[in-house]
């Protein structure tokens, strides 16, 4: 994980942010995976769609709008 943060890829949350229930805390699953050409190197894999009571990570995030054109959309264009 010091690795992780140390690249940017990660931080950590100030203390002061930390809205904390007693009795109450939260794990975000993750396991390891190794690469074939690099067997000595870890990559962590979070997993971030694991679902608990219904919701998970990945359906808190804000969601960015669908830019994509539909399919009907661009063939009735003239």
């Amino acid at each position: 994980m010091n690795d992780i943060i140390s690249k940017g890829y990660a931080r950590k949350v100030p203390e002061s942010n930390i809205k904390v229930e007693e009795g109450k805390t939260w794990y975000l699953p993750h396991h390891g995976v190794y690469h074939p050409n690099k067997p000595s190197k870890i990559h962590i894999v979070f997993d971030c769609s694991c679902n608990y009571k219904g919701t998970s990570l990945n359906e808190e995030f804000l969601q960015e709008p669908n830019l994509t054109n539909s399919l009907v959309g661009v063939l009735t264009r003239c």
